[in-house]
């Protein structure tokens, strides 16, 4: 640290793991002036800002997302929430998933295991308030390298087929370069 104030030279440290194609998006993205390229797409859907992009992945999956922290914070969510239940609105309104909610998946180890896949992970509905469940969700994580940046959370009634699973992961990649900035 004493060399780097001495020299005035830039120090950048990476997560091991991270690649030069992530070093090189972020370094993009802090040197560039305007936002994310509106013209950017996923799946020949606008992703322009995090919102966008959260409207580009419903489409993909047909089901409504949120994209969310490490802290389970909602950074954006796509429209369609009225396709899934009171916990999701109850999410939204918050800005944060309600804390007996956190508590019960970190209870079922779901993080863990968000945080150990690269695969999209399926967990069934949560008990609700009202004695009913929730409906089931699909996660996936948003990494930059080995670092964990958030999730992107599925309101689902079954598991996603192998094609919009895919499409999930794939999308989980678009919104960390879109964290990252």
């Amino acid at each position: 640290a004493a060399a780097v104030d001495r020299s005035g030279v830039a120090l950048l440290g990476l997560a091991p793991g991270a690649s030069w194609t992530q070093l090189a998006a972020m370094l993009r993205s802090l040197l560039a002036e305007g936002e994310v390229d509106p013209s950017e797409t996923l799946g020949g859907v606008p992703a322009g800002d995090l919102f966008a992009l959260a409207n580009a992945v419903a489409s993909l999956i047909g089901a409504p997302v949120t994209i969310e922290d490490r802290s389970s914070r909602v950074l954006a969510f796509s429209g369609r929430q009225d396709e899934a239940d009171s916990s999701r609105v109850e999410t939204i309104l918050g800005r944060q998933v309600p804390a007996r909610y956190s508590q019960m998946l970190e209870a079922r180890g779901v993080f863990q295991q968000l945080y150990r896949s690269d695969e999209p992970v399926y967990i069934d509905g949560l008990p609700a308030d009202d004695g009913t469940f929730c409906l089931p969700r699909v996660a996936v994580a948003v990494r930059a390298g080995d670092e964990v940046l958030g999730s992107i959370w599925a309101a689902v009634r079954s598991p996603l087929p192998a094609d919009r699973s895919q499409a999930f992961c794939d999308a989980a990649k678009l919104v960390a370069l879109h964290m990252m900035r």
